[in-house]
């Protein structure tokens, strides 16, 4: 016999999303209790291990709105292999000027991260869509994807609502063409970081 709980318990198959779609994942399902929460936390923890985890999502009880609990956030999810669950999934911020891409993750294989680059592309080459990136994800969005890059120290400041530590060109001579360089604190370290997409400035 099913306990309450388990009776109760919401994951990303409940929304029956189509193989291969990117879908809305509701904000009425998560909870600390959820097998949703654990589901999508496990891909954002195989994604940002590599740094030590996401600064703002640390455990399954931190979604869906980061553990400091004030953003709003709207989450997607696409499931590409045989088995139910999500394997890349998306979260953004509504802000005054646009769409702010927040968080992005996989399960590591090929086709959903390919479906996550495609997907990440396509928002930031259209009006009111952005995102903060470093690494090795805003080397694939310059790289291979040619997208579009603020380059105003007083329009980053602008969008992020905070003062940087502005560089400007790539202290390496990388990326020529994306003079948007700057230094920022987040969870107490530094981070070199660049402001991509078209918000609304």
């Amino acid at each position: 016999m099913l306990s309450f709980k388990q009776f109760n318990e919401s994951k990303f198959s409940d929304i029956k999303p189509n193989k291969g779609e990117w879908v809305n994942i509701p904000i009425t399902m998560f909870g600390k209790e959820q097998e949703i929460n654990k589901e999508l936390f496990d891909l954002i923890d195989k994604t940002y291990q590599y740094i030590g985890g996401h600064v703002n999502y640390k455990s399954p009880e931190d979604l869906p709105a980061g553990k400091d609990g004030n953003d709003v956030i709207i989450w997607y999810g696409i499931d590409v292999d045989d088995d139910p669950e999500p394997d890349a999934i998306k979260a953004t911020k509504e802000t005054p000027y646009g769409s702010k891409g927040v968080l992005s993750a996989t399960d590591g294989s090929v086709e959903a991260k390919t479906r996550l680059v495609l997907r990440t592309m396509e928002k930031l080459n259209t009006p009111g869509n952005y995102a903060e990136m470093s690494g090795k994800a805003a080397h694939v969005m310059i790289t291979r994807h040619d997208v579009p890059v603020v380059t105003s120290q007083a329009d980053v400041e602008k969008v992020l609502g905070k003062k940087v530590k502005w560089i400007g060109p790539h202290p390496e001579g990388k990326y020529p063409e994306h003079p948007g360089w700057y230094i920022r604190s987040l969870g107490g370290e530094e981070h070199m970081k660049i402001l991509l997409g078209k918000p609304n400035i």
